[in-house]
């Protein structure tokens, strides 16, 4: 038996009614997904309500995985600036210069502003999210011009993180001298400094009046 099925309206309002039953009931988790257990549940229930439906818990699991994909498109764009929902045509409306703005930074397939979802306020309860209001504190060009920004914006800090970032030959640590290397350059450097020290003292006035002295008296004579 295929994977795939074709759902009609009817079929799908009865599926999402048993599943707002089954989160009523506390199948759904915290994460946001079912209980084991459920997609058979549903299936079970579809067939009693049902007459002569061959349904199988597969066909009930895509079918809710194509829902939320396709809830979650909905649910973004209305939780974004510029877009609303319209009530009476139950579908998601937002002005075309935002949309091909938002479609830049997020493509999707999954949902097509301006047509009818009319069991989006249904899922909202059995995906758990809150919906989304179409009352937008900002006008739509000014949700435009905030999205410009924010584009502008990421350009410019990856930018900048490149200039700050090293490159490779910098960031590369210069190997260690060893031990007995750095030994042996301490100890040069330090019979130098003695070296020069006592050079230091052979050549002061008073070391050249007590070698003058200490000349026999016949050079002097």
């Amino acid at each position: 038996m295929s994977d795939r099925r074709n759902w009609t309206l009817e079929k799908e309002d009865v599926m999402i009614s048993i599943l707002e039953g089954v989160v009523a009931d506390g199948g759904r988790c915290d994460t946001g997904s079912f209980r084991p257990g459920t997609y058979e549940l549903v299936a079970l229930k579809m067939r009693e309500k049902i007459k002569n439906i061959t349904i199988t818990s597969k066909h009930v699991q895509n079918k809710i995985k194509r829902l939320k994909d396709k809830y979650s498109a909905a649910y973004d764009m209305l939780n974004t600036s510029g877009f609303g929902w319209d009530d009476t045509h139950k579908c998601v409306t937002v002005a075309s210069e935002i949309l091909d703005e938002y479609l830049k930074k997020h493509p999707n397939k999954n949902y097509t502003v301006n047509r009818p979802f009319r069991h989006y306020e249904r899922l909202v309860k059995v995906f758990g999210k809150d919906r989304a209001t179409s009352s937008m504190a900002e006008s739509a060009p000014d949700a435009l011009d905030n999205m410009r920004l924010e584009t502008e914006e990421s350009e410019t800090a990856a930018f900048t993180q490149a200039l700050s970032t090293p490159s490779n030959v910098t960031s590369q640590m210069l190997p260690l001298l060893p031990l007995t290397q750095i030994q042996e350059k301490h100890q040069s450097g330090r019979e130098r400094e003695r070296e020069m020290s006592i050079q230091q003292q052979q050549t002061s006035p008073r070391s050249l009046k007590k070698a003058w002295k200490g000349y026999p008296r016949i050079l002097l004579s």
